[in-house]
């Protein structure tokens, strides 16, 4: 299967190079190999792995008016206020993207291109998939939060789910307030549910 994967992926780098800044082409693939590493150590797909990694920010690079306005033509619920910031709002808009104009129909890859920015009502579809996306996004070795890295790689890459979930949400609440940006309540939900 994995000897197919570069065939497999060439319609999303096809896609993804058209649509988003260089820059964040080269997030995209490095949060992408970063989740082919946490497929071997969390026991995911590695093909559903790495298309999730190269997917989530299939939104990012729209303009917050372009995805308001597929938020609303699709239409795309959004139950709070904060969803409408494109920090979140394209990761929503990305899950439906991913599926319309790329054919991705599974859902644990869409419901974890969509929760990657802890939105959404109900509790992710598989904890695994989706934490494994949040750390990769943070992980990607361009990032410059040297001291996330250091707190987060060792409890994530020996395999410790639950402790590298609990630095990231310790990290990432107080980053997002201090900048004056959203946080949705799902985040403050997990802050209370794995750190309080």
């Amino acid at each position: 299967m994995l000897m197919d994967t570069p065939r497999l992926f060439e319609p999303y780098h096809t896609y993804l190079q058209k649509t988003l800044l260089p820059s964040r082409y080269t997030h995209s693939v490095n949060v992408m190999r970063v989740m082919a590493q946490l497929a071997l150590i969390y026991n995911l797909d590695p093909v559903k792995a790495m298309t999730i990694g190269l997917l989530h920010d299939i939104a990012h690079d729209l303009s917050p008016a372009e995805q308001l306005h597929l938020a609303d033509s699709v239409p795309i619920p959004l139950q709070h206020t904060c969803e409408q910031h494109p920090l979140i709002l394209h990761a929503l808009v990305g899950a439906h993207l991913a599926a319309e104009r790329l054919g991705v129909s599974d859902p644990v890859i869409l419901n974890a291109i969509r929760c990657h920015g802890y939105c959404g009502s109900n509790p992710p579809l598989s904890e695994r998939y989706t934490w494994c996306m949040r750390f990769a996004d943070m992980l990607d070795p361009l990032r410059t939060w040297q001291d996330l890295t250091d707190q987060l790689a060792p409890p994530v890459f020996s395999g410790d789910l639950e402790q590298g979930a609990r630095i990231l949400v310790a990290w990432m609440v107080p980053f997002l307030e201090n900048r004056g940006l959203p946080v949705h309540p799902n985040l403050y939900s997990l802050q209370r549910q794995l750190i309080n």
